[in-house]
């Protein structure tokens, strides 16, 4: 019998709240994607679009502002799915621990090395 979610995950947050966002368009993107992804957890992440969004060198797609857990995007529909699950990703990278991100490293010298193309399949 499967281990309900509330019991395999110390914070438990409903699928519908993981993200809050006044966009329905994000709404409808995100959902298909998480359905792509393991059970996610932890407090809601508010997503924001920002008009101009600029770091310090120049224009940027997206931020992660991990602390006040948003994301602000400034990116095209069709560059929405990657942007945003690179930008998730910097929330589970600050909960990982030294172990897990060693191992990651370990994983993109060893394709280094071996001059692939990419990083895990994305043009770098």
């Amino acid at each position: 019998m499967p281990v309900p979610l509330a019991w395999r995950y110390s914070i438990w947050v409903p699928f519908r709240d993981h993200f809050l966002t006044e966009e329905p368009a994000h709404k409808k993107r995100v959902a298909v994607l998480l359905r792509r992804l393991p059970p996610l957890s932890g407090a809601p992440i508010r997503l924001e679009r920002v008009r101009g969004l600029r770091d310090q060198r120049g224009e940027a797609h997206a931020g992660a502002f991990l602390r006040a857990r948003c994301i602000a995007f400034d990116c095209s529909r069709g560059e929405f799915p990657r942007i945003f699950i690179h930008e998730l990703f910097h929330f589970v990278w600050l909960r990982l621990g030294n172990p897990r991100r060693r191992s990651f490293e370990s994983l993109l010298c060893a394709q280094w090395r071996a001059k692939s193309r990419g990083e895990l399949g994305w043009s770098a």
